[in-house]
Protein backbone atom coordinates (compact mmCIF):
# COMPACT_ATOMS: atom_id res chain seq x y z
CA UNK A 1 0.00 0.00 0.00
CA UNK A 2 0.95 3.21 -0.93
CA UNK A 3 0.33 7.36 -0.83
CA UNK A 4 0.67 10.59 -0.02
CA UNK A 5 0.28 12.10 3.49
CA UNK A 6 -0.23 16.12 3.37
CA UNK A 7 -1.59 18.61 5.55
CA UNK A 8 -4.25 21.10 5.26
CA UNK A 9 -2.94 23.10 3.04
CA UNK A 10 -1.51 20.45 0.95
CA UNK A 11 2.00 20.60 2.12
CA UNK A 12 3.85 17.07 2.38
CA UNK A 13 4.72 15.83 5.49
CA UNK A 14 8.24 14.46 5.08
CA UNK A 15 9.17 11.70 8.64
CA UNK A 16 5.34 11.00 8.89
CA UNK A 17 5.03 7.81 10.35
CA UNK A 18 2.36 4.95 8.64
CA UNK A 19 2.00 1.96 11.11
CA UNK A 20 -0.06 -0.96 11.27
CA UNK A 21 -1.93 -0.91 15.20
CA UNK A 22 -0.22 -4.24 17.03
CA UNK A 23 2.02 -5.00 15.16
CA UNK A 24 5.93 -3.61 14.34
CA UNK A 25 5.42 -2.60 10.69
CA UNK A 26 5.46 0.77 9.92
CA UNK A 27 7.39 2.98 7.57
CA UNK A 28 7.72 6.74 7.12
CA UNK A 29 7.23 9.70 3.97
CA UNK A 30 9.74 10.92 2.27
CA UNK A 31 10.50 14.54 1.35
CA UNK A 32 7.77 14.48 -0.80
CA UNK A 33 5.27 12.97 1.66
CA UNK A 34 5.35 10.10 -0.04
CA UNK A 35 5.14 6.23 1.87
CA UNK A 36 4.99 2.95 0.64
CA UNK A 37 3.86 0.28 3.24
CA UNK A 38 5.52 -3.21 2.36
CA UNK A 39 3.66 -5.89 4.64
CA UNK A 40 1.12 -8.45 4.32
CA UNK A 41 -2.53 -6.15 4.88
CA UNK A 42 -5.54 -8.32 5.46
CA UNK A 43 -9.33 -6.27 5.89
CA UNK A 44 -9.58 -4.87 8.95
CA UNK A 45 -6.68 -4.14 10.18
CA UNK A 46 -6.17 -0.64 11.95
CA UNK A 47 -3.52 1.56 10.39
CA UNK A 48 -2.47 5.04 12.12
CA UNK A 49 -1.07 7.76 10.37
CA UNK A 50 1.16 9.97 13.31
CA UNK A 51 3.68 13.26 12.65
CA UNK A 52 4.58 15.86 15.67
CA UNK A 53 2.42 18.44 15.71
CA UNK A 54 -0.54 16.91 14.45
CA UNK A 55 -3.54 15.44 15.06
CA UNK A 56 -3.30 11.43 14.49
CA UNK A 57 -5.36 9.63 11.91
CA UNK A 58 -6.80 6.46 12.05
CA UNK A 59 -8.31 4.00 8.98
CA UNK A 60 -10.17 0.89 8.77
CA UNK A 61 -7.88 -1.01 5.96
CA UNK A 62 -11.14 -2.48 3.35
CA UNK A 63 -8.09 -3.59 0.56
CA UNK A 64 -7.15 -0.64 -0.83
CA UNK A 65 -3.87 -0.39 -3.17
CA UNK A 66 -3.35 3.66 -2.62
CA UNK A 67 -4.58 5.80 0.62
CA UNK A 68 -3.36 9.30 0.74
CA UNK A 69 -3.76 10.73 4.31
CA UNK A 70 -4.04 14.58 5.04
CA UNK A 71 -3.53 15.70 8.75
CA UNK A 72 -4.48 18.66 10.81
CA UNK A 73 -2.66 20.71 13.43
CA UNK A 74 -3.02 19.78 16.92
CA UNK A 75 -5.20 22.54 18.96
CA UNK A 76 -3.62 21.76 21.96
CA UNK A 77 -1.81 24.99 23.12
CA UNK A 78 0.69 25.47 26.19
CA UNK A 79 -0.92 26.89 29.38
CA UNK A 80 0.76 30.37 30.45
CA UNK A 81 4.22 29.33 31.74
CA UNK A 82 6.00 31.53 35.03
CA UNK A 83 9.84 31.72 34.66
CA UNK A 84 11.46 32.83 38.05
CA UNK A 85 15.10 33.41 38.04
CA UNK A 86 16.73 32.76 41.02
CA UNK A 87 19.25 35.81 41.97
CA UNK A 88 21.40 33.99 44.60
CA UNK A 89 24.31 32.71 42.86
CA UNK A 90 24.24 29.45 45.17
CA UNK A 91 21.42 28.15 43.16
CA UNK A 92 23.24 27.63 40.35
CA UNK A 93 22.65 23.57 40.64
CA UNK A 94 24.10 22.70 37.10
CA UNK A 95 27.46 22.58 38.70
CA UNK A 96 26.74 19.65 40.43
CA UNK A 97 26.13 17.90 37.12
CA UNK A 98 30.03 17.63 37.12
CA UNK A 99 30.84 16.86 40.51
CA UNK A 100 32.55 19.70 42.17
CA UNK A 101 29.69 20.74 44.16
CA UNK A 102 28.92 19.25 47.44
CA UNK A 103 25.81 19.89 49.65
CA UNK A 104 26.26 19.84 53.42
CA UNK A 105 23.38 17.87 55.73
CA UNK A 106 22.48 20.86 57.44
CA UNK A 107 20.15 18.43 59.62
CA UNK A 108 23.08 16.63 60.76
CA UNK A 109 25.10 19.94 61.16
CA UNK A 110 22.40 21.37 63.39
CA UNK A 111 22.10 17.81 65.52
CA UNK A 112 25.98 17.82 66.52
CA UNK A 113 26.52 19.41 70.11
CA UNK A 114 28.75 22.62 69.30
CA UNK A 115 28.50 26.27 69.28
CA UNK A 116 31.32 26.78 66.62
CA UNK A 117 29.87 26.21 63.27
CA UNK A 118 33.44 25.69 62.24
CA UNK A 119 34.25 22.70 64.29
CA UNK A 120 30.58 21.65 63.27
CA UNK A 121 31.96 20.91 59.65
CA UNK A 122 33.96 17.78 60.94
CA UNK A 123 33.25 14.81 58.79
CA UNK A 124 30.21 16.85 56.94
CA UNK A 125 31.70 16.55 53.41
CA UNK A 126 34.46 14.22 51.73
CA UNK A 127 37.84 16.46 51.60
CA UNK A 128 37.13 19.07 53.74
CA UNK A 129 39.62 18.85 56.78
CA UNK A 130 39.20 21.00 60.09
CA UNK A 131 41.55 20.97 62.51
CA UNK A 132 41.19 22.16 66.10
CA UNK A 133 44.74 23.20 67.28
CA UNK A 134 43.60 23.20 70.93
CA UNK A 135 45.59 26.77 71.57
CA UNK A 136 43.36 28.67 73.77
CA UNK A 137 41.33 31.14 71.68
CA UNK A 138 42.79 29.72 68.34
CA UNK A 139 40.32 29.01 65.40
CA UNK A 140 40.06 25.86 63.80
CA UNK A 141 41.87 25.34 60.69
CA UNK A 142 39.41 24.72 57.56
CA UNK A 143 40.98 23.41 54.29
CA UNK A 144 39.67 22.15 50.79
CA UNK A 145 42.83 22.14 48.81
CA UNK A 146 45.28 21.36 51.49
CA UNK A 147 48.19 23.59 52.41
CA UNK A 148 49.55 25.76 49.11
CA UNK A 149 51.17 28.21 50.33
CA UNK A 150 54.30 28.31 52.92
CA UNK A 151 53.23 32.10 54.27
CA UNK A 152 52.52 32.17 57.63
CA UNK A 153 49.07 32.65 58.75
CA UNK A 154 46.19 31.20 58.19
CA UNK A 155 44.71 33.07 55.34
CA UNK A 156 46.87 32.15 52.88
CA UNK A 157 45.11 28.65 53.05
CA UNK A 158 41.91 28.68 53.85
CA UNK A 159 39.12 28.73 51.71
CA UNK A 160 36.64 31.82 50.53
CA UNK A 161 33.70 32.04 52.79
CA UNK A 162 30.73 33.22 50.74
CA UNK A 163 27.59 34.44 52.66
CA UNK A 164 24.57 35.25 50.05
CA UNK A 165 27.07 36.06 47.37
CA UNK A 166 28.93 38.51 49.21
CA UNK A 167 33.12 37.77 50.68
CA UNK A 168 33.22 37.53 54.23
CA UNK A 169 35.82 36.53 56.16
CA UNK A 170 36.59 33.52 58.42
CA UNK A 171 36.05 35.02 61.82
CA UNK A 172 32.60 36.23 60.33
CA UNK A 173 31.58 32.93 59.00
CA UNK A 174 32.44 31.19 62.43
CA UNK A 175 29.85 34.06 64.29
CA UNK A 176 26.71 32.54 62.11
CA UNK A 177 24.57 31.01 63.80
CA UNK A 178 23.29 27.26 62.06
CA UNK A 179 19.99 27.53 62.46
CA UNK A 180 20.02 30.55 60.27
CA UNK A 181 21.29 28.94 57.64
CA UNK A 182 19.55 27.52 54.76
CA UNK A 183 21.97 25.67 52.77
CA UNK A 184 26.54 25.47 52.46
CA UNK A 185 27.61 24.31 49.66
CA UNK A 186 31.34 23.43 49.26
CA UNK A 187 32.99 23.84 46.13
CA UNK A 188 36.42 22.49 45.72
CA UNK A 189 37.32 22.17 41.40
CA UNK A 190 37.91 24.52 38.75
CA UNK A 191 34.31 25.67 38.47
CA UNK A 192 35.13 27.52 42.16
CA UNK A 193 37.74 29.80 40.15
CA UNK A 194 35.11 30.18 37.19
CA UNK A 195 32.85 32.10 39.53
CA UNK A 196 34.99 34.10 42.07
CA UNK A 197 38.54 34.11 40.49
CA UNK A 198 41.84 33.47 41.94
CA UNK A 199 40.82 33.98 45.61
CA UNK A 200 39.01 30.56 44.64
CA UNK A 201 42.23 28.75 44.84
CA UNK A 202 41.68 27.39 47.97
CA UNK A 203 37.99 26.40 47.42
CA UNK A 204 34.45 27.88 48.26
CA UNK A 205 32.29 27.68 51.15
CA UNK A 206 29.26 29.17 49.82
CA UNK A 207 26.62 30.11 52.70
CA UNK A 208 22.88 30.33 51.92
CA UNK A 209 21.14 32.19 55.05
CA UNK A 210 17.43 31.43 55.46
CA UNK A 211 14.25 33.91 53.94
CA UNK A 212 11.35 35.38 54.99
CA UNK A 213 8.18 33.38 54.11
CA UNK A 214 5.44 35.01 51.08
CA UNK A 215 2.21 32.79 52.19
CA UNK A 216 1.01 35.53 54.99
CA UNK A 217 1.72 32.90 58.03
CA UNK A 218 4.22 34.12 61.02
CA UNK A 219 6.15 31.16 61.92
CA UNK A 220 8.22 31.58 65.22
CA UNK A 221 10.43 28.90 66.34
CA UNK A 222 12.58 28.95 69.55
CA UNK A 223 15.09 25.83 69.66
CA UNK A 224 17.12 25.32 72.92
CA UNK A 225 20.95 23.13 72.97
CA UNK A 226 22.49 22.15 76.45
CA UNK A 227 25.37 19.84 77.01
CA UNK A 228 29.08 19.45 78.73
CA UNK A 229 32.46 19.27 76.98
CA UNK A 230 34.00 16.86 79.39
CA UNK A 231 37.85 16.57 79.82
CA UNK A 232 39.03 13.85 77.61
CA UNK A 233 41.85 11.48 78.39
CA UNK A 234 45.08 12.41 80.06
CA UNK A 235 47.95 12.89 77.18
CA UNK A 236 50.56 12.55 79.51
CA UNK A 237 51.21 9.97 82.91
CA UNK A 238 53.09 12.74 84.84
CA UNK A 239 55.39 11.57 87.90
CA UNK A 240 54.71 12.03 91.50
CA UNK A 241 56.35 14.28 93.81
CA UNK A 242 58.71 11.76 95.56
CA UNK A 243 59.59 10.53 91.85
CA UNK A 244 60.71 14.45 91.01
CA UNK A 245 62.21 14.94 93.76
CA UNK A 246 64.41 11.62 93.20
CA UNK A 247 65.49 12.05 89.90
CA UNK A 248 66.25 16.12 90.67
CA UNK A 249 68.93 14.46 93.45
CA UNK A 250 70.20 11.98 90.71
CA UNK A 251 70.80 14.99 88.37
CA UNK A 252 72.09 16.99 91.00
CA UNK A 253 70.95 20.59 90.12
CA UNK A 254 71.16 22.50 93.39
CA UNK A 255 68.36 25.19 91.50
CA UNK A 256 66.02 21.90 92.12
CA UNK A 257 64.48 21.32 95.67
CA UNK A 258 65.33 17.75 95.62
CA UNK A 259 68.89 18.23 95.28
CA UNK A 260 69.48 21.36 97.30
CA UNK A 261 67.60 19.47 100.43
CA UNK A 262 69.56 16.30 99.68
CA UNK A 263 72.12 14.90 102.24
CA UNK A 264 74.33 14.58 99.20
CA UNK A 265 74.14 17.96 99.00
CA UNK A 266 74.68 18.42 102.41
CA UNK A 267 77.66 16.26 102.42
CA UNK A 268 79.69 17.32 99.53
CA UNK A 269 78.89 21.04 100.16
CA UNK A 270 79.79 21.28 104.16
CA UNK A 271 81.88 17.71 104.54
CA UNK A 272 83.51 19.17 107.73
CA UNK A 273 80.66 21.91 109.01
CA UNK A 274 80.08 21.17 112.97
CA UNK A 275 76.26 21.78 112.15
CA UNK A 276 76.21 18.69 109.04
CA UNK A 277 73.85 16.79 111.12
CA UNK A 278 71.21 19.35 111.71
CA UNK A 279 71.08 20.47 108.31
CA UNK A 280 70.69 17.29 106.69
CA UNK A 281 67.47 17.06 109.30
CA UNK A 282 66.22 20.12 108.18
CA UNK A 283 66.58 19.31 104.66
CA UNK A 284 64.62 15.97 105.06
CA UNK A 285 62.02 17.38 106.67
CA UNK A 286 61.79 19.68 103.86
CA UNK A 287 61.65 17.18 101.44
CA UNK A 288 59.20 15.20 103.65
CA UNK A 289 57.03 18.36 103.34
CA UNK A 290 57.47 18.25 99.47
CA UNK A 291 56.34 14.86 99.12
CA UNK A 292 53.00 14.89 100.46
CA UNK A 293 52.13 17.70 97.86
CA UNK A 294 50.55 15.76 94.77
CA UNK A 295 48.66 18.49 93.10
CA UNK A 296 46.68 16.82 90.14
CA UNK A 297 47.17 19.26 87.82
CA UNK A 298 45.25 17.76 85.19
CA UNK A 299 41.85 18.15 87.45
CA UNK A 300 43.13 21.81 88.85
CA UNK A 301 43.86 23.53 85.14
CA UNK A 302 40.79 21.49 83.23
CA UNK A 303 36.76 20.80 84.18
CA UNK A 304 33.88 19.34 82.53
CA UNK A 305 32.38 22.70 80.53
CA UNK A 306 28.59 23.21 80.35
CA UNK A 307 27.53 24.97 77.35
CA UNK A 308 23.86 26.32 76.44
CA UNK A 309 22.57 27.49 73.17
CA UNK A 310 19.14 29.48 72.97
CA UNK A 311 17.54 30.57 69.36
CA UNK A 312 14.58 32.60 68.32
CA UNK A 313 13.54 33.01 64.97
CA UNK A 314 10.54 35.10 63.81
CA UNK A 315 9.58 34.27 59.57
CA UNK A 316 6.65 35.61 57.50
CA UNK A 317 5.55 37.90 55.27
CA UNK A 318 3.45 38.03 52.29
CA UNK A 319 3.72 38.86 48.38
CA UNK A 320 4.32 42.05 48.50
CA UNK A 321 7.10 41.70 51.61
CA UNK A 322 8.98 39.30 53.47
CA UNK A 323 10.82 39.56 56.61
CA UNK A 324 13.33 36.95 58.68
CA UNK A 325 14.39 37.99 62.33
CA UNK A 326 16.23 35.80 64.42
CA UNK A 327 18.34 36.26 67.80
CA UNK A 328 20.61 33.23 69.55
CA UNK A 329 22.69 33.39 72.30
CA UNK A 330 25.08 30.93 73.38
CA UNK A 331 27.25 30.46 76.84
CA UNK A 332 30.25 28.17 77.49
Amino acid sequence: MSGLITDIDGEPLAGAVVRIDGTSFACSANVEGKYQLKARLKKGDLIKVTFLGMNPVEVIYDGQSKLDFTLAPDSNSLDEVVVTAEPNINNIDIRARSGVVQTVDMKRLNEKPMTDISLALQGTVPGLIVTNTGELGSKPQIRIRGNQSLRVGDAANEPLFILDGKVISSDAFRTLNPQDIKEIKVLKDAAACALYGIKASNGVIEITSKRGSYFGTVDVTYSLGMGATLKGRRGVKVMRSDEKLELERLMMNEATPGYRYSEDYYRRRYPNSPDLDAMIASGKAVLDSLRGINTDWFNELIRVAMYQNHNLSVRGGSEKSSYFVSANIATQ
